[in-house]
């Protein structure tokens, strides 16, 4: 389809039809990313049906793919006239080291922030922390958003093809459903809850190596 398109959109067409045609070449698009997701939360679906054995020597350090993370959807946030931050109390000398995979991780942050920037409001702030559980480390996104529809819960959110009332973003609503399986395949559990004052957490906490 996107082949067909490109082809048209090189012939001397009106500019009404140029334009249709640009239309259809975008959507193709949105459509091949939907469905490259899918296949990407099916595969780990998968991958979540065997067993893992974590290299304590490969684990990745769950603060420092937070302070990636902020590095990366920096900008992001600050063209929505927002703010991400490392929390400040977040000590990155100590280790961090959790079973799983780095990529990974980082796209499990990824998806939490990418939910985050899409209800933040304006002049607010999103926190990536750490929190010490002991024999888990427990990983937290805070907004200042709207918070918790009452009638979402937190299975109810991060199930496959789940999507919030307003359905911004054109989300297929994959990327929390890929965190939840993702986490649990290591050990672990994801959740979310409104915060007391405002906004709302999400977080995910996994076994300590």
């Amino acid at each position: 389809m996107r082949g067909c398109f490109s082809l048209l959109g090189m012939q001397p067409l009106s500019p009404d039809l140029k334009e249709v045609v640009e239309i259809a070449e975008r959507q193709s698009e949105k459509q091949e990313t939907m469905i490259r997701g899918i296949l990407e939360a099916f595969s780990a679906e998968l991958a979540a049906q065997q067993a893992i054995e974590q290299d304590p020597a490969k684990a990745p350090d769950v603060a420092r793919c937070a302070q990636s993370t902020v590095e990366s959807f920096a900008n992001a946030f600050a063209e929505q006239g927002a703010r991400l931050e490392l929390d400040p109390q977040l000590d990155l000398s100590k280790s961090w080291r959790v079973m799983g995979e780095e990529s990974r991780l980082l796209r499990i942050y990824g998806n939490l922030v990418e939910n985050a920037l899409r209800h933040a409001p304006q002049n607010s702030t999103v926190t990536l922390g750490v929190a010490d559980e002991g024999q888990f480390l427990r990983a937290y996104v805070d907004d200042e958003g709207p918070g918790l529809p009452e009638d979402q819960t937190a299975d109810r959110l991060f199930a496959l093809f789940a999507k919030g009332k307003e359905k911004r973003g054109g989300k297929a609503g994959l990327g929390l459903y890929f965190c939840k399986i993702t986490v649990e395949r290591w050990g672990g559990s994801v959740g979310c809850e409104s915060r007391p004052t405002v906004g709302a957490r999400f977080w995910f906490r996994l076994p300590r190596v």
